[in-house]
């Protein structure tokens, strides 16, 4: 960049003597002058618009003009013809081609109208459904249609009878594989997780751990009323002092534990009881009682049906049975309408179902069922010993 050239001009009579005898502020500048410049251009430049101008500019700006295209009927043409297309190859057993590029620059003379009619709508239905090879739809297990309770109680009971009809050291190999079918799997999971909920609900925090377990390993439960005077006043189960005149409760806790797959009793641990006493109160007694019926439902149940299954076997040997009062009773398997072929288990669930036996069982569950939501109802209206 040249730096432009300064002149200094010295004014007239100018004595450098004097000039340098003076005081700075007496001194008289030197005037500076710069060498000239060209002029500036006296022509000016138009001012740029404001933004909201240039805005209303552009609105007022006509769009540009598009070429019109009839895209919603030919979509539906090439809909159209690609379904009829792998309509066809489905039957051939190909592969489906692969889809048409469609031309953006297809005129408006080549592409139907949007009120044109479809021709030959028979032939295109026609060809449109596709006949299925037979096979059956079968939905997952959490969109089918759930059953009824007695229904699921039915089934359940069916599956007990397919089981009970095995001998014992076979029956938890064959429980196995008829909980791979979903016909039986499906009612027995949904009643065990109702039950498994009111047996979360009913356990209390105040019954002590050995007591618990006991409860949990023992199946067979006995709850009478005695007199004040022989029960003992302290409950054991809540450790409260029994009040008022009520009489009170006592249990007798027996039975083997058993294995949860095909129910076979299991030996006693070694300082298990085969039976044991515990003195407890109204409330206490009833909870207690309602927890160990929901825990062992499914043993329970399947001892009534086993037991069921032995008296045929016994009638059959020896054609008497002994009834509750151990009496031998003469009795005939064909006079009652017993299946012959005690193996086949449709025909004693058939035979259980005519003699109301599978109602009876249906009834006992769901007293199993309301005996633990009562004892539920009480315990949080805060009823207790």
């Amino acid at each position: 960049m040249q730096v432009p050239e300064v002149l200094i001009t010295r004014p007239k009579n100018f004595d450098p003597e004097l000039y340098r005898s003076m005081a700075p502020t007496e001194r008289e500048p030197l005037k500076r002058k710069r060498s000239e410049r060209p002029p500036k251009s006296k022509t000016r430049t138009a001012p740029r618009p404001a933004a909201s101008q240039q805005r209303r500019t552009r609105s007022r700006r006509s769009p540009e003009p598009q070429p019109r295209a009839h895209r919603a009927t030919s979509q539906k043409q090439m809909t159209r013809n690609n379904a009829l297309e792998l309509m066809k190859r489905r039957r051939q057993r190909l592969e489906p081609a692969a889809p048409a590029q469609e031309d953006p620059y297809e005129s408006a003379s080549e592409v139907d109208s949007l009120f044109d009619e479809i021709e030959d709508d028979e032939q295109f239905e026609e060809n449109f459904i596709v006949k299925d090879d037979g096979a059956k739809v079968v939905l997952p297990t959490g969109h089918q249609l759930q059953d009824d309770e007695e229904m699921q109680i039915k089934k359940i009971v069916q599956f007990m009878v397919f089981v009970a009809v095995h001998p014992p050291a076979e029956r938890k190999s064959i429980m196995e594989k008829l909980l791979e079918d979903e016909y039986f799997l499906v009612p027995l999971e949904r009643l065990r997780r109702r039950m498994k909920g009111l047996v979360v609900i009913l356990k209390s925090t105040r019954w002590s751990i050995p007591f618990t377990n006991r409860l949990e390993r023992h199946p067979d439960l006995v709850v009478q009323e005695v007199s004040t005077n022989a029960a003992s006043k302290i409950c054991i189960v809540c450790h409260k002092t029994q009040t008022g005149n009520n009489n009170g409760h006592r249990a007798v806790l027996s039975g083997f534990p058993y294995d949860q797959v095909g129910y076979q009793e299991l030996p006693l641990k070694p300082g298990d009881m085969k039976e044991r006493t515990y003195d407890m109160g109204f409330f206490c007694a009833k909870r207690v009682y309602a927890f160990h019926r929901v825990f062992h439902w499914e043993r329970n149940l399947f001892v009534e049906v086993r037991k069921e299954i032995d008296q045929m076997h016994e009638i059959r040997q020896g054609g008497r049975l002994v009834n509750d009062r151990d009496i031998s009773i003469a009795v005939d398997n064909d006079r009652i309408g017993a299946p012959k072929d005690l193996q086949d288990a449709n025909a004693i669930n058939d035979w259980f179902a005519k003699r109301g036996f599978v109602k009876l069982l249906e009834k006992k569950i769901k007293d199993i069922l309301a005996d633990g939501e009562g004892a539920e109802k009480d315990m949080k209206g805060g009823k207790s010993d």
